[in-house]
């Protein structure tokens, strides 16, 4: 983590800007730059060796420790990509696979209704066919009764 010794100070020029404004100032007196007591209360939070808190933090390391911090935090940000586009990937594979089992499903299931509305179609046709064969059978047995039954009571009599 860095401290960033520059915000901290902004952040405590402001608080005391706001301070001073609600003091009254003699505008015959003279001040020559920020009191020390005010600078003491800029500079009043000091770490374990006595130095300003995080002033020198970041001027204190070497080149090659930021480089190694910033490859660091690089190798983070890839992992979390990495991790990120890991997730994404199976969430699509997921939804691909389920596209497909649906399609899959809705394409059965639409085959099958058109495959039993022929079906019921044909059978329907089937039906109206036989029934007019039973119609004409029976018409011709009819006819070849009549046609026979004189002369079946002929041979009989």
């Amino acid at each position: 983590m860095v401290i960033d010794s520059n915000q901290l100070i902004a952040e405590r020029l402001q608080a005391l800007s706001a301070s001073l404004r609600n003091e009254e100032v003699d505008p015959n007196e003279f001040t020559a730059g920020i009191a020390a007591e005010q600078v003491e209360l800029l500079v009043s939070e000091r770490d374990e060796d006595g130095n300003i808190a995080g002033a020198n933090a970041v001027a204190s390391r070497t080149p090659a420790q930021v480089e190694a911090e910033a490859e660091e935090i690089l190798e983070g940000a890839r992992v979390q990509a990495n991790d990120i586009i890991t997730v994404a990937e199976s969430e699509a594979e997921d939804i691909r696979n389920n596209a497909m089992n649906q399609g899959y499903q809705d394409g059965l299931n639409q085959g099958h209704d058109e495959g039993y509305a022929q079906g019921l179609k044909e059978a329907e046709a089937l039906k109206q066919e036989y029934e007019a064969k039973i119609a004409e059978l029976d018409t011709e047995y009819q006819k070849r009764f009549e046609e026979l039954e004189p002369m079946l009571i002929d041979t009989l009599t």
